[in-house]
């Protein structure tokens, strides 16, 4: 067991290490950006504060432009399933009266 779970620990921190680097090389890219973007705009929003600098959402945009991308990503991925089967299960049923009313969910209730 306990070389099962060294090995399992020298994975770990290999991956850790792994997407540190990723997320660092990510993070040269998008801060920069997004900082001179809004300075063009007149918006000079470089973290100056010592008391809050060190924090995630603060020190770099990076996190939340990842997040909001993910979440697009997510709800676009969902409406395209959605309609995708929506479009299926119209255009195999014959007509729309033949339909019966599907239940509400119990939170609707």
């Amino acid at each position: 067991h306990k070389c099962t779970s060294l090995t399992t620990t020298t994975h770990l921190t290999m991956a850790a290490a792994l997407m540190s680097t990723y997320y660092t090389s990510v993070d040269n890219i998008i801060k920069p950006a997004v900082f001179s973007l809004l300075d063009g705009v007149g918006l000079h929003l470089e973290p100056s504060c010592h008391l809050t600098s060190h924090l995630p959402l603060v020190s770099s945009p990076t996190p939340v432009i990842l997040s909001v991308a993910a979440y697009l990503v997510i709800v676009s991925l969902g409406v395209l399933l959605s309609s995708s089967k929506n479009s299926t299960t119209s255009s195999s049923s014959p007509s729309p009266s033949s339909q019966t009313k599907r239940k509400d969910p119990y939170w609707l209730a």
